[in-house]
């Protein structure tokens, strides 16, 4: 897991990796998308491409009414390309001032 000054870095480094996320009226300017995809997922309607993602951030801008819980829906918003994917937080990381956030598409 990465450190504060590591975070700093890679922002500064790979502005292509910068995401914004948000849940009801909180949002974190200042993330990292570590790593984003997509994958062929069966369902009651048939196949549908379900995306995932891992995104990074400074545990000081976790939203204190803590929009960023397991379970609850945000929207992850890739700053390189401005697409924006409604997903659900389904872990939670917390390794000293980094916030790790691993999330699935919805499809609903």
């Amino acid at each position: 897991m990465i450190g504060a000054t590591t975070f700093d870095a890679i922002w500064n480094a790979l502005p292509d990796a910068r995401a914004t996320l948000r849940a009801g009226a909180a949002s974190t300017a200042r993330a990292l998308c570590a790593s984003a995809g997509a994958m062929l997922t069966a369902g009651e309607q048939g196949l549908y491409a379900a995306g995932d993602a891992q995104v990074n951030m400074m545990l000081s801008d976790d939203p204190p009414g803590g929009e960023y819980q397991r379970g609850e829906r945000v929207a992850l918003t890739l700053t390189a390309t401005g697409h924006t994917q409604q997903m659900r937080v389904v872990g939670r990381m917390v390794t000293g001032e980094i916030l790790q956030l691993t999330l699935e598409g919805i499809t609903d």
